[in-house]
């Protein structure tokens, strides 16, 4: 007969063998439904709103506004928790030959994953503190991290705009 420790630890051993398996059956299903997925969105840039230099040598800021048209539908399954979308703006300068900077993020909780084609502002403002932003090439790219579950953060890159040039003067 064997003793209490004994069944104890073998009833451990098979619930996390079941554990385990059935996780990495949830992270495949969650990378093959990633591989079928098909998200379609549309990013346009909308207008310079505003577009100033900040006191004291502190830099840019500037207010755009951009239109977002996406269905993310297909990015759903049942081991995502949620989806981060976020709007990169990358441009060159003199001093830095690659720069981005996000300009706009959302969470996207399921049931919520269809955004119409209506101005968007970057709520998080477009600051550039070391060059300026004069006569730059801009482009908007929409990207989203798909957050399972369970397993691995995938990364997606959803459209982006065409170059966008900004003026040689600020508009206040």
């Amino acid at each position: 007969m064997h003793s209490i420790s004994v069944r104890c630890n073998l009833l451990l051993t098979t619930c996390l063998t079941y554990l385990i398996f059935l996780h990495a059956i949830c992270i495949l299903y969650g990378w093959v439904n990633h591989l079928k997925s098909r998200p379609q969105a549309v990013v346009s840039f909308g207008n310079l709103v505003s577009w100033k230099k900040l006191p004291n040598q502190f830099g840019e800021n500037a207010v755009v506004t951009f239109q977002l048209d996406a269905d993310l539908q297909s990015l759903w399954n049942l081991n995502v928790k949620y989806v981060y979308l976020y709007l990169v703006a990358e441009y060159s300068s003199p001093r830095f030959p690659w720069n981005q900077v996000t300009v706009w993020d959302r969470y996207v909780e399921r049931g919520s994953s269809v955004f119409s084609a209506f101005p968007f502002y970057n709520t998080l403002g477009l600051h550039n503190y070391v060059d300026t932003l004069r006569n730059a090439s801009l482009v908007f790219r929409l990207e989203a991290d798909i957050i399972p579950f369970v397993g691995f953060v995938f990364h997606t890159t959803l459209g982006q705009t065409d170059k966008v040039r900004f003026p040689l003067e600020y508009t206040v």
